[in-house]
């Protein structure tokens, strides 16, 4: 998963990074943006797509939106 993550991130320029605790370094997740490949091409090709997952005991924290609005 790694290498392809970081294949599309020298791609397109962008990716999805992961999100850390700041206190701690803790790894919480990725967060980020990403062209999105499917086996069909979409409708409203070509588009990008914001992306998180995180683990379980952090949803509902804030974290991704915080990340998220970094990227504005």
């Amino acid at each position: 998963m790694f290498e392809r993550l970081m294949a599309k991130q020298v791609k397109y320029g962008f990716g999805t990074p992961v999100v850390e605790e700041r206190a701690s370094g803790r790894f919480l997740g990725l967060c980020g943006l990403g062209v999105p490949t499917y086996p069909e091409p979409l409708p409203f090709d070509p588009c990008v797509e914001i992306g998180w997952r995180l683990i379980g005991d952090v949803w509902g924290e804030g974290d991704c939106s915080g990340s998220l609005a970094d990227l504005a």
